[in-house]
């Protein structure tokens, strides 16, 4: 990363991990995922929506990013969500995917403003129970 997304990018992970996550909590979160091959913890702040007990994300312009890939088949991932680290699973869901039509129901409607494509993959996080 470099530039001024890099510093956004930063800053609002700063804000997710932090008292003041409040401000931007409740559409934004962040996202922790392992590269597959590098091992290498990938952390950046994501709009995500909620449906069926699971947060849905959208790699925006699926064709520029590379950090979805790593979660073709099932594999752990961490959230900041609303002020707290929470461990879950990752996987990308597909229009062919069973679970696919209601992610993007639930995308779609909470940012409509988003444009999501009928035919762009999805992130499906299925968190683990909170503790007590």
């Amino acid at each position: 990363m470099s530039g001024a997304p890099a510093l956004a990018n930063r800053l609002v992970a700063g804000m997710l991990t932090s008292r003041a996550h409040r401000v931007v909590s409740r559409a934004v979160c962040l996202l922790e995922v392992v590269g597959r091959s590098t091992g290498r913890t990938y952390r950046f702040p994501v709009q995500y929506a909620e449906a069926d007990g699971r947060l849905v994300v959208w790699p925006g312009h699926p064709e520029r990013k590379t950090w979805w890939h790593n979660l073709r088949t099932p594999a752990p991932v961490a959230v900041w969500l609303r002020g707290a680290r929470r461990a879950g699973q990752g996987v990308v869901v597909t229009p062919d995917d069973e679970g696919y039509a209601s992610a993007h129901v639930a995308y779609a409607q909470r940012f409509p403003k988003a444009g999501l494509p009928a035919t762009d993959p999805l992130v499906s996080v299925t968190l683990q129970p909170a503790p007590r």
